[in-house]
């Protein structure tokens, strides 16, 4: 009697003890399954960092090619302002000169 009590009491822990495994063993599955999930997606997120990158570096040059284009039309400007004061100045002399000729 005493023997078949202690009989069910291993069976029961055996099954406990199954029931455990199982579910153990499904927790298991299921964090590999988001291990690889999350392994793709930062993957995916890497890759699209790069070409992130990639697309931050080339408006950086087209960035600093438009600023050295804007410098040099700027100093265009300023010899063109220059050019025209100069031919300011030299109409005045021009007036001046044929009004002097004139009187």
């Amino acid at each position: 009697d005493d023997v078949l009590k202690k009989v069910k009491i291993v069976e029961s822990k055996c099954m406990n003890n199954e029931v455990t495994l199982e579910e153990l063993d499904n927790n298991l599955r299921q964090t590999t399954k988001m291990a690889s999930d999350n392994e793709q997606k930062l993957d995916e997120l890497s890759r699209k960092l790069g070409v992130q990158e990639e697309e931050l570096k080339r408006a950086i040059e087209r960035a600093e090619l438009a600023e050295a284009k804007l410098k040099g039309i700027e100093e265009e400007l300023q010899a063109v302002g220059e050019n025209m004061k100069q031919l300011e100045l030299s109409a005045e002399k021009a007036v001046e000169r044929e009004e002097k000729l004139k009187d």
